[in-house]
C-alpha cells in the first residue's frame, strides 16, 4: 500500500511539474501580435515599432514586460520618449512623445534638426519630409542641445512662423531662403517666390496659394514683397528666366 501511495505521489508530481513546465513554455513563447501606436509623425507605425522592438525577442511578452520594467528605452531619432504598455497576452500600445522641431539645416553631409528657439535637438542622416528646408543660415560651429550661434536669432521665430502659415496653407515649399537681412525667398517647384522682410506673412502666402495656380507651368520670380491689392484684385510681379515681366 505504501508503494502504491509512493508511485501516485510521484505520478502527481511529475504531472505538476510538466504542468508547470508547459506553462512555462506556453508563457515565454506568448508572442506581442498587435501593437498599436498614437504620436507619431515622424516614421509610420511600421517603422516605429521596428524601432522600438529591434530584435524577435523583444516580441515575447514575458521579455517585453522585463526590458519595460529594467532596461533601456531604444534611442529614436526626432523621439523624445514613448510609453510602453502591455494591454493583454499579445497587444501593446506604444504612445510616442516626439521632439518639438521645425526645421532643418544640411551640414557635412548630415541635417541638423532644430526646435522653435533655435536649440540643435537632433543630427542625423536621414531627411524627414514635411520639415522647412532652411538655407542661408551661417554659423562656425554647433553644440547638440544648445541654441545655434547665428548673429539674429530672430531667424527661428520667422522660422516657427512660416511653418506654421505654410502647413495651414498647404503649400509645398521644398526650401527657404534667408538672406543676410532676413529677406526671405521661397521655392515651390520651378517659382522661387520673394517676399522681404518677414512681414505680413499670413496675408502673402495666402495671396500665394491663389496665385500659384495662375502659374503652372512657368519658371522665375514671384514677388511678393511690396504687393497691393486694389479693387479687392491682387497686384504682383512675376518675372519669367527670360527676364519679361507678367
Amino acid at each position: 500500500m505504501k508503494k502504491k501511495r509512493h508511485f501516485k505521489k510521484t505520478i502527481l508530481l511529475l504531472a505538476a511539474l510538466l504542468i508547470i513546465i508547459g506553462g512555462a513554455a506556453a508563457a515565454w513563447n506568448m508572442r506581442l501580435t498587435e501593437i498599436t501606436v498614437t504620436g507619431s509623425s515622424y516614421y509610420s507605425d511600421d517603422e516605429l515599432i521596428a524601432r522600438v522592438f529591434p530584435e524577435a525577442k523583444y516580441f515575447r511578452t514575458l521579455y517585453c514586460l522585463w526590458n519595460n520594467q529594467f532596461g533601456e528605452q531604444q534611442e529614436i531619432p526626432f523621439v523624445k520618449s514613448y510609453d510602453l504598455t502591455i494591454t493583454g497576452f499579445h497587444s501593446a500600445q506604444i504612445k510616442v512623445y516626439e521632439k518639438s522641431i521645425i526645421g532643418y539645416i544640411p551640414y557635412m553631409g548630415s541635417y541638423l534638426y532644430f526646435d522653435t528657439e533655435g536649440y540643435i535637438v537632433e543630427t542625423s542622416t536621414e531627411k524627414v519630409e514635411g520639415l522647412l528646408f532652411i538655407d542661408g543660415i551661417n554659423f562656425d560651429y554647433f553644440v547638440l542641445n544648445s541654441q545655434l550661434p547665428v548673429e539674429d536669432s530672430a531667424i527661428f521665430a520667422q522660422t516657427l512662423t512660416l511653418s506654421q502659415i505654410i502647413r495651414q496653407e498647404e503649400l509645398q515649399v521644398e526650401r527657404v531662403y534667408f538672406d543676410r537681412d532676413l529677406n526671405i525667398t521661397l521655392y515651390v517647384d520651378t517659382i522661387s517666390v520673394y517676399l522681404g522682410q518677414g512681414t505680413g506673412l499670413e496675408s502673402k502666402l495666402h495671396t500665394l496659394k491663389d496665385i500659384l495656380p495662375q502659374l503652372s507651368g512657368e519658371r522665375g520670380t514671384l514677388y511678393l514683397d511690396n504687393y497691393s491689392t486694389v479693387n479687392d484684385t491682387v497686384e504682383y510681379i512675376f518675372k519669367r528666366e527670360s527676364g519679361a515681366e507678367k
